[in-house]
């Protein structure tokens, strides 16, 4: 496991969060209570985006590569995708 921190350092309310997980085909969420989740794409993989409690959550697995990815935020949601897609192992 990979995990990968950012804090804003003029605000530290802004953060994101990723985990890369090597061989692992499968991750759980907790959907109770959900803002929003919706299916998308990253980099042409099917990704799952989430809300939840102000924090923004998405979700992908590369089986070609064998990496599972995971990014949460409280950047807005075209923030995480974008950094999402511009994730390269």
């Amino acid at each position: 496991v990979v995990q990968i921190m950012y804090i804003d350092s003029t605000d530290k309310s802004r953060y994101f969060t990723l985990f890369v997980y090597h061989n692992t085909q499968r991750l759980f969420s907790d959907t109770e209570n959900m803002d929003f989740i919706d299916s998308i794409e990253i980099n042409g993989l099917p990704a799952e985006i989430s809300g939840k409690n102000g924090a923004i959550s998405i979700a992908w697995i590369d089986t070609q590569a064998g990496f599972t990815y995971l990014l949460t935020s409280t950047l807005d949601r075209n923030e995480c995708i974008e950094i999402a897609e511009n994730i390269s192992i």
